[in-house]
């Protein structure tokens, strides 16, 4: 009875303590909601945009002044694409979540019809953070998902839209060398960005970001986060 009584003793203690150490070190928390807003230049749309616009200038004056008519000017405009970005940590190193991009140019010739042409993507996505530095961190992103091109002609003061895509498989069913356009307006959008920085931990509620790569999107990306 003696030894019950004395291990009963020396064990509330021990309990007590415990639970004290339990209390004095909770679990460390961090905001696992993250929403972003981006500008990103560079993307395969604005390329091609540019240097088509300027070798279509070239050939196009060629013709005319062949002809004696006035050369052809071509003016690209292009602004820089726009992203929204929704992503859950799972952990303080790897999040998932998703992206809506819309990337929209035009090529203006005088006295022609005015064209558009916008590529709109939903983009699933991954981030992991390789390195964190406190004030800062670098990750690397990747995304696949869908991209819709959609142009929009003057014609007889009507502006129609079509989906680039969907003209370029009905055209197909007639003519399988069409196949190459897909090339140029393929309806899979990707984005791997394997140099980015967070200029702030994400434990703070606003920070600003960069990002290098390539894809869909672009090449350089600038932006804001907030974390929730």
């Amino acid at each position: 009875m003696k030894r019950l009584i004395t291990a009963l003793l020396i064990s509330v203690p021990l309990l007590q303590t415990a639970k004290a150490q339990e209390i004095a070190t909770p679990e460390i928390s961090f905001p696992r909601n993250e929403f972003s807003v981006s500008c990103t230049v560079g993307s395969g749309l604005q390329t091609i945009n540019y240097y088509g616009s300027e070798l279509g200038t070239v050939l196009l004056s060629a013709l005319s002044l062949s002809f004696s008519y006035a050369p052809v000017l071509i003016i690209p405009l292009s602004i820089p694409s726009l992203s929204f970005e929704y992503d859950r940590w799972i952990n303080e190193k790897l999040a998932v979540g998703g992206i809506i991009s819309a990337d929209v140019v035009a090529s203006i010739v005088p006295d022609w019809p005015l064209s558009v042409t916008g590529n709109f993507s939903l983009l699933p996505d991954v981030k992991y953070v390789w390195l964190n530095l406190g004030k800062a961190k670098l990750y690397a992103k990747a995304a696949l998902g869908v991209t819709l091109t959609l142009q929009g002609e003057s014609i007889n003061d009507n502006f129609q839209v079509t989906v680039l895509q969907s003209k370029i498989i009905n055209q197909l069913k007639t003519d399988s060398s069409y196949w190459k356009d897909l090339l140029f307006y393929p309806p899979v959008g990707i984005q791997i960005n394997p140099v980015c920085i967070d200029l702030n931990d994400s434990t703070h509620n606003s920070t600003v970001f960069m990002e290098l790569g390539f894809g869909t999107m672009g090449s350089f990306a600038l932006g804001i986060k907030t974390a929730f």
